[in-house]
């Protein structure tokens, strides 16, 4: 029983991890709590519903057009909505109201096109479970953790040995230093989005294919990601991706001791705590650069 409950908090915190790790990310460029990085993953989710039930299109083509098109949203909020209001001085408080409205927004869209019904993908090889060390996990539950992996991989090389990523840290130094030297900020931050947007549309599509979509998913997902980003270090990756890793487990803990409707009781509790007695993060001093 601890095997397996080891592996589910490595399941679920994975879905966590792809969200806290864009988010935080997202966060360390631009520092304000982006509502709408949520309902890219539900609008993923959605599109690949859509292309693969509805249109009867190939599993592969569709999530890949899923991606694509939830990425370009993400840029396209930022591009259209955020960045003018940068542009004008608005405050983080003012983007925070900004995103729930488009969140909102996009929340009701979804409804409205696809009903509040629970909808699932289905199943990437469902007949194939695997086995370690006595703890099963499914075909669609290995991947996520392999993405969540290859994802952490990725940002750390991008941030460390690319230019992109140096770019990216000094606007997170300091975007006004940033722009006076000539990085031209704005685009960057855009790139940003959509390559956050990409990530937190695969925690979508992953999530739809183990657990199913509903509307309001992209909450869910997004608050998860908060906190874990949060019990990590709020701005650091390799802490957003241990938090979600030690949210999962803390979760599944509470879980076995009481009932899965206390799950989201344990998040918030928990959330809570990291505010009160430690807000900069456990990983922070390890994981900051």
């Amino acid at each position: 029983m601890l095997i397996q409950l080891l592996m589910n908090s490595i399941i679920i915190g994975s879905v966590y991890g792809l969200m806290s790790q864009s988010f935080s990310l997202l966060y360390s460029t631009i520092p304000f709590f982006n509502m709408t990085h949520g309902s890219i993953s539900a609008i993923a989710g959605y599109i690949t519903y859509m292309l693969l039930h509805l249109m009867g299109w190939h599993i592969v083509p569709s999530i890949a057009i899923a991606l694509i098109i939830a990425s370009f949203f993400s840029f396209a909020f930022d591009r259209y909505i955020y960045m003018p209001l940068r542009q004008k001085g608005a405050s983080g408080m003012v983007l925070l109201v900004a995103s729930l409205g488009v969140y909102t927004m996009m929340e009701a869209l979804i409804t409205l096109a696809y009903n509040p019904q629970f909808k699932t993908l289905g199943k990437i090889d469902s007949s194939k479970v695997y086995e370690f060390f006595g703890a099963y996990v499914s075909s669609v539950q290995l991947l996520t953790i392999i993405v969540n992996l290859v994802v952490l991989l990725g940002f750390a090389l991008l941030l460390k040995k690319t230019l992109f990523g140096k770019l990216i840290r000094a606007i997170s130094d300091s975007k006004d230093l940033a722009h006076i030297i000539g990085i031209r900020t704005d685009m960057f931050i855009g790139l940003v989005f959509g390559l956050c947007g990409f990530v937190a549309a695969l925690a979508g599509v992953l999530a739809g294919f183990d657990t199913g979509l509903e509307p309001v998913m992209g909450f869910s997902m997004l608050f998860k990601g908060i906190i874990a980003a949060i019990i990590g270090g709020i701005g650091s990756v390799y802490g957003a991706f241990f938090g979600a890793l030690f949210l999962g487990f803390v979760e599944n803990l509470g879980v076995l001791i009481f009932a899965s409707e206390w799950r989201d009781t344990i998040a918030f509790i928990l959330f809570i705590i990291f505010l009160y007695f430690k807000p900069q993060g456990i990983f922070v001093k390890q994981t900051q650069e």
